[in-house]
């Protein structure tokens, strides 16, 4: 049994007479059974009777107490006592009488629920009320709570206890009577009271303050301890029991020791009031305290490592606009002990607060593989693999990749009025920056009474981005603001978004603001260009969680929209606006970005070479894996090695070691770590919520119990998994829409794990982040370990579009997993192709939903992550990656039915084709992307593939589950150039 260091002595006025209760706060040495709920009262019979009274003072903070269900067991017996009469149930106390009972030990579980295993988003709920107690019992009993208490005997409360200390309201959650409170403001008459506390006990409560407040009283000075060179922190709790204090703000003298020797006033910090956003620019809070209401506010002290041990004295002032300030004294004894990690391996010490206000990886620089931009002329720019050419006015007039031309005519942004045309000249166009990985032009244009200044950027991985000022000088009718892309016929063969899924080009498509969605993808595997439209506050992916609106300037009420034409060689994707009038002074934002794809060379090597081990619930491959060709690693969350979710900071020293063992086996570990929810787990939960909701999205509460006992409200619960293996179940809240301190916190996190635990690289699965994020991580992570890898996840359910969604992201990636929600087996070869596989963008993946379609997934170069399962079905690629081995395919070279000049096709449209070509021999790869089977003849380029026709013999070998071993020997007589082979191609096999 752990039982806290002292217990709190309340004192009650019960009938007029004052007595003392002593309540001791413990843990069990065990956790009892979860279904009981969390807490519970151990209490004392000290005679067999029919009713027993309980008169106890339990100081709960949660919510709904009354419908919540009460057990008493017997605690040798394991019996249930049947009756049980509620005479009073508060926050503050209940009172009740039970029975029958024997002398002996009892249990009081009072937040008894439904236990949920598995994982998901938790359903279960407390147990309802247990209901009233039969009637013979209660005979007697008067309705007088004094007059029964005094006429049976009184069960006595011998400690408050929670399953583990992580369930604990101890003391933080230990709330304070309102007679308690109205003592405490008599004794100390003042607009509002200030607390300080240690790191150590969070104030976790908003909306009541913990009784041991009341017992020791506030105070105007606050002493600590800390070490060199550690981030040190502690709190001030700020109470406004009378009226609302408003636009709170805390400054800080210079500290001073006995020496002379200061610690700056800039060594100090306030995360309540400023911080450093995840752009990197320094910002102020307003923070008001609500009437009744209590705000933590987290005050971080910087401690240089060569400063001289001792003792060092200043001031923090607490400022409300509307009351006086109050000034706390505040000592630190600094020891003459270094850390050398700040404090960051110890979590109770709180110093990665500091992390909320981080400017890692944020500069221009460029990271591999991209390198520094290259300026050929004023208007024409090199990166990795395309060439960007610049109209005058400083839209693309052309973008080239493989040697090939994406646009027919200048990428045009027009502004028409009166059924005319706005043509602008070039009055400015002034280059103001040139970092390596990062260019910036600001140009102004004015014509006819219009105004139009615009920023733009160009990026080394080819992204460009767009930001225009439309004023008018006068007032003015507009048909129409428009964003057009003349694509040549030839290349614009596949589109995605607009409102359509992954596809070949229609010839017309009208789309508006529905999905959501806000970008599309046009082109082939040679050249293309993503188009998203900006201008709402958020800039992520188009999770469901969030549902953002469409950018109000685009949109324009519903009259803007997307159009697809098509004329003899051009395919015109426009991006209109609709009719609008302005006023004179009146000014429009348009936004928009531009990434020119695709954005890397193939790595088709890889792809084939680093196949992965992705098993959610046991992370260790058996010797079996290893030998099939396992080279990395997914840890997933909700395991011994990373039990909770996008936290890996708790079980560090179990998850280094399962690295340093793969790491042995030359296999690489990848962690799942993203940031669109947070355990409950997390050690600075209490901190961050002080933040408001900057970190934590609002939202309407509930969950799982332990959200509902101590967040109480103003939360939206997340995933939940139950660990079986773990004492504690992991329970996660969504983090708050758009950017965040977090972000800072999460970058610093993934730094610190390649340092200190030497993960490889992220499993990203699904994050509500944009690309500023990923080059952050990527350069964080370069600067400790070169060659990290990043692969996502996504689906079509979670991420309208997801390819569309996260193109963005693809510069930064090495693979994607696309995902839950696809139906391979019914799916074009162009929704394949441009949807799933990456291979437009520069990029390979795997399959998942129902163990993909091994056959078809072959005509890309995927197949399943082994051993993942979803709907039940076994899907093994150990097979295939055997005959990969046998192949080299490693070494091949990957020509599929999408090159200009593929290598294999066949006669019927729906069949279709991948030659992997190395010397002497070629692995060739047919799908059937149709429901129908198939008789087909495979025309073969020899001369591409580099055989002779009157030398080959077609193989198909064995392949478990895929293939029965075949061979067809070609006739010597067939042409050289072309040969024309019948063979039998079923709708849901391949030989």
């Amino acid at each position: 049994m752990k039982q806290f260091s002292f217990y709190i002595i309340t004192s009650l006025l019960l009938m007029g007479n004052l007595r003392a209760q002593e309540i001791h706060y413990e843990t069990p040495k065990k956790p009892w059974a979860e279904s009981f709920g969390n807490h519970r009262a151990v209490i004392e019979v000290h005679e067999d009777a029919t009713t027993v009274s309980l008169d106890l003072l339990w100081r709960r903070h949660d919510r709904d107490i009354e419908n919540k269900r009460f057990l008493i067991i017997d605690a040798e017996k394991q019996d249930t006592i049947k009756n049980i009469k509620r005479y009073h149930v508060s926050q503050e106390s209940v009172k009740l009488v039970f029975g029958p009972a024997r002398k002996g030990k009892y249990y009081f579980y009072f937040l008894p629920y439904q236990v949920q295993p598995g994982n998901g988003f938790y359903s279960g709920d407390y147990l309802k009320h247990e209901g009233e107690p039969k009637e013979q019992w209660q005979e007697g009993l008067s309705e007088n709570w004094a007059q029964t208490k005094k006429q049976i005997p009184e069960a006595l409360v011998t400690s408050i206890q929670a399953r583990n200390e992580f369930n604990s309201f101890y003391p933080m959650e230990v709330t304070a009577t309102q007679t308690e409170k109205e003592r405490l403001l008599s004794q100390n008459p003042s607009t509002y009271l200030v607390f300080p506390e240690n790191r150590r006990f969070p104030i976790r409560m908003q909306d009541n303050i913990p009784v041991h407040w009341v017992e020791e009283g506030p105070s105007n000075m606050f002493s600590g301890t800390a070490l060199r060179n550690e981030y040190y922190t502690f709190q001030l709790g700020v109470f406004a029991p009378i009226d609302t204090l408003k636009n709170v703000k805390l400054t800080f003298s210079d500290f001073h020791s006995r020496d002379g020797i200061i610690l700056p006033s800039e060594a100090f910090t306030c995360f309540n009031t400023e911080g450093i956003n995840p752009s990197g620019n320094y910002f102020t809070k307003d923070v008001s305290i609500p009437k009744g209401q209590v705000q933590a506010f987290w005050i971080g002290a910087d401690i240089p490592k060569q400063i001289k041990s001792g003792s060092y004295n200043g001031e923090v002032t607490i400022n409300p606009q509307n009351a006086a300030s109050k000034t706390i004294s505040v000592t630190i004894q600094i020891m003459n002990g270094v850390l050398e990690d700040r404090g960051d391996s110890e979590l109770w010490r709180h110093s990665r607060l500091r992390w909320l206000n981080s400017t890692a990886g944020i500069n221009n620089k460029p990271v591999a593989p991209y390198t520094k931009i290259e300026k050929k002329s004023d208007k024409k720019f090199s990166i990795l693999g395309r060439n960007i050419t610049y109209t005058k006015t400083g839209f693309p007039a052309q973008i080239e990749a493989s040697g090939t031309l994406a646009l027919k005519a200048p990428v045009e942004f027009a502004i028409k009025s009166g059924g005319n045309k706005i043509n602008f000249s070039l009055e400015n166009n002034e280059l103001l920056d040139t970092s390596p990985g990062k260019f910036i032009w600001k140009t102004k244009q004015e014509k006819k009474g219009v105004n139009m200044d615009i920023t733009r950027t160009l990026e080394a991985d080819g992204y460009m981005r767009y930001t225009i000022s439309v004023e008018a000088k006068k007032d003015i009718n507009l048909d129409d603001i428009l964003l057009r892309f003349p694509f040549r016929k030839e290349v614009a063969q596949y589109l995605m978004g607009m409102d359509l899924p992954g596809g070949e080009v229609p010839k017309t498509h009208q789309a508006k603001w529905r999905g959501p969605h806000d970008s599309f993808w046009i082109g082939d595997t040679r050249v293309g260009l993503w188009v998203e439209l900006r201008g709402g506050n958020y800039h992520g992916p188009l999770l469901n969680l969030y549902n953002p609106s469409p950018p109000s300037s685009w949109n324009n009420n519903g009259n803007g929209g997307f159009r697809i034409n098509q004329d003899k060689d051009t395919v015109w994707a426009e991006v209109y606006s609709g009719e609008r009038s302005l006023k004179k002074g009146d000014s429009i934002d348009f936004e928009f970005a531009l990434l020119a794809t695709p954005v890397k060379p193939l790595d088709v090597a890889s792809q084939f070479k680093n196949r992965y081990y992705h098993n959610g619930a046991e992370p260790m491959p058996r010797q079996a894996d290893f030998d099939a060709g396992v080279k990395i690693i997914n840890v997933h969350h909700a395991n011994k090695f990373n039990p909770y979710i996008n936290y890996p900071f708790i079980a560090v020293d179990s998850l280094r070691g399962f690295v340093k063992r793969m790491h042995a086996k030359d296999i690489k570990v990848k962690i799942y770590y993203t940031i669109r929810e947070l355990t409950n787990h997390v050690t600075e939960i209490w901190a961050l919520r002080s933040l408001g909701n900057e970190i934590f999205r609002n939202g309407n509460g509930g969950g799982y119990p332990w959200l509902r006992e101590h967040l109480i409200s103003g939360y939206a619960p997340q995933w939940y998994d139950s660990l079986k293996d773990e004492s504690e179940a992991d329970a996660s809240v969504l983090t708050s829409t758009g950017s965040s301190r977090w972000y800072n916190y999460y970058i610093e996190g993934l730094k610190w794990q390649v340092e200190n635990i030497d993960i490889d690289g992220l499993y990203l699965d699904d994050v509500a982040y944009d690309r500023e994020m990923l080059k952050r991580m990527r350069k964080v992570m370069a600067e400790v370990k070169p060659n990290t890898i990043i692969d996502l996840h996504s689906n079509t359910g979670f991420s309208q579009g997801p390819a569309t969604q996260y193109a963005e992201f693809f510069p930064y990636v090495d693979k994607l997993w696309f995902g839950e929600s696809f139906k391979y087996d019914e799916m074009s070869a162009a929704n394949y192709l441009v949807e799933v596989s990456g291979i437009p963008f520069g990029l390979l993946g795997d399959m998942l939903h129902a163990g993909g379609n091994p056959w078809l997934g072959m005509v890309f170069g995927m197949t399943v992550r082994h051993p993942w399962l979803t709907e039940g079905i076994v899907s093994d690629p150990r097979p295939i990656w055997k005959i990969w081995d046998e192949f080299k395919i490693d070494n091949s070279r990957m020509v599929g039915f999408w090159n200009t000049s593929p290598a294999i096709t066949t006669n019927v449209e729906k069949v279709k084709g991948t030659a992997y070509v190395k010397d002497g021999k070629t692995l060739i790869a047919l799908g059937n992307f149709s429901n129908k089977d198939h008789t087909i003849q495979l025309d073969i380029d020899w001369d591409k593939i580099g055989l002779n026709p009157k030398e080959v013999v077609l193989y198909f070998p064995q392949i478990k589950d895929f293939q029965k071993e075949n061979r067809v020997k070609i006739d010597n007589s067939l042409c050289c150039n072309s040969t024309m082979l019948d063979i039998f191609f079923g709708a849901n096999f391949a030989f």
